[in-house]
């Protein structure tokens, strides 16, 4: 999908006079824990976004941003940004061995001194892939905007990279791991995407689905979820990795202070 083409999404944040909107596609999965993530990615988006503790946004995000990307597949850090809203012993994290990127285009997380449990929040310069993102009626004229002046057609994802990564006043937020992903359904893998065309799998049939990168699937869980039972770590996709001692604990970080 071209970015231009993504602009009647922008159109219609504007027409409808949204203050934002999230944008999936149709593949997408989430952990069931998706609610309890995001209440805890709204206080890293409002530490990115310089909110200050007295004042009560009109966005739990914070009101300072552009795009939120939450789900993709691949993120950098914006260069010379030292900021992060750090969430650790997090039991939704995927152990390395399990994730699944787009080359090494990913925050390199022992160097930056965070353990395999942790999730890290930060504005972004580079993405990849568009399972899920927001944006804010101001982010959505700024993308049209961005449309009417750029000279070549790109992919959506490349389109929002470049904005994020050129346009000083868009501003794009990230977190990784990321927190949606893209299911991989039971049956032929010829159809897991309209734009990989891979001959070899054209008579390909996958016994189980899955999801990259999400350890409590929504998709995978559904039936469980409707029957209402308790969640365990029969509900993973990764049952066998040791359970975590206490509750996730946030902090920020802020190496340039």
């Amino acid at each position: 999908m071209a970015l231009r083409a993504d602009g009647e999404r922008g159109n219609s944040i504007i027409h409808n006079k949204l203050h934002s909107a999230l944008v999936m596609e149709d593949d997408a999965d989430w952990d069931i824990h998706l609610k309890s993530q995001l209440s805890v990615f709204a206080q890293g988006a409002q530490y990115i976004t310089g909110t200050q503790s007295e004042t009560r946004p009109f966005s739990p995000y914070g009101d300072d941003w552009d795009l939120l990307w939450l789900g993709h597949c691949s993120s950098q850090i914006k260069p010379g940004d030292q900021r992060r809203f750090i969430v650790e012993n997090d039991e939704t994290v995927p152990e390395p061995k399990h994730r699944v990127n787009f080359g090494n285009e990913v925050p390199d997380m022992v160097a930056e001194g965070f353990d395999n449990t942790t999730r890290v929040i930060y504005e972004a310069s580079y993405g990849l892939c568009t399972y899920a993102y927001a944006l804010s009626h101001r982010g959505a004229r700024k993308m049209l905007r961005g449309q009417g002046t750029m000279k070549t057609f790109l992919p959506i994802d490349l389109g929002i990279s470049h904005m994020c990564r050129e346009d000083p006043s868009f501003k794009c937020i990230s977190v990784f791991p990321q927190l949606i992903d893209s299911h991989k359904p039971t049956g032929s893998e010829a159809k897991d995407s309209d734009i990989a065309i891979s001959d070899h799998r054209e008579g390909e049939v996958r016994g189980k689905g899955f999801t990259f990168n999400i350890a409590y699937s929504t998709r995978l869980n559904l039936d469980r979820l409707l029957r209402g039972e308790m969640v365990d770590s029969t509900w993973s996709q990764w049952p066998d990795k040791p359970p975590l001692e206490g509750p996730a604990t946030t902090r920020t970080l802020n190496r340039q202070a």
